[in-house]
């Protein structure tokens, strides 16, 4: 059962933070082209990397703090004993405690920089906030299978599937409230999305250098 709940915390954690990410990119991209301030802003003396880098720092921000949330009003609720005796028995064996937030904020961290360069590049293409809201929907559903195999029971984390974006997360936060933490395990699934957060920065950047993309009719 723990292992389950600890799946299911994966799973509204990864949801909540893709979704907390989302508007905050549409509204810097394709909303900045609405309002005829993205001319502006790509004529000031900030190099396209920089515009990108505060773009996606932003976005990021936003997804983190999203996750940070949802885990402490998740951890407050069951410290405080607000929680019905059924429901503190059905998380019993589940480890809220600060070390775990700590290990779970850190596992989601380069995975909430990804989601921001990702869906920065995906709705540079959009002509508009609407435009932007039906090219990202597709990506949040997409997210949602790996989320949702990862917070299965009896699904364990390999070597191979430790580098599969969304899903490695969603085991790491399985494992930690678990109590089955593996520290090779997660020392292989941050440096890997951590090179995925570097890939999503560097094709965001060369969107972000194409006119075509940012100004099309």
């Amino acid at each position: 059962m723990k292992n389950f709940l600890g799946g299911l915390i994966g799973y509204m954690v990864i949801l909540l933070m893709f979704s907390g990410c989302m508007y905050p990119a549409l509204d810097m991209t394709a909303g900045e082209k609405e309002r005829r301030t993205l001319e502006i802003l790509l004529a000031s003396a900030a190099s396209r990397e920089e515009i990108v880098l505060g773009k996606i720092l932003a976005a990021s921000t936003a997804a983190f703090l999203t996750a940070l949330l949802n885990i402490l009003s998740l951890a407050y609720t069951f410290q405080s004993g607000m929680m019905g005796g059924e429901v503190r028995e059905m998380l019993e064996g589940v480890r809220i405690d600060p070390r775990s937030i700590l290990l779970v904020l850190a596992a989601v961290l380069p995975t909430a920089v990804t989601a921001a360069a990702v869906m920065i590049t995906i709705s540079s293409f959009a002509k508009s906030f609407k435009e932007g809201q039906s090219d990202l929907t597709p990506l949040i559903m997409l997210v949602v299978f790996p989320a949702v195999i990862g917070m299965l029971p009896g699904v364990e984390t390999s070597p191979a599937l430790a580098l599969l974006p969304v899903f490695n997360v969603s085991q790491l936060i399985k494992a930690v409230f678990a109590g089955e933490y593996n520290a090779g395990a997660f020392a292989m699934s941050f440096a890997s999305n951590f090179v995925y957060a570097a890939v999503a920065f560097v094709v965001a950047v060369r969107i972000f250098n194409r006119e075509d993309v940012l100004f099309r009719s």
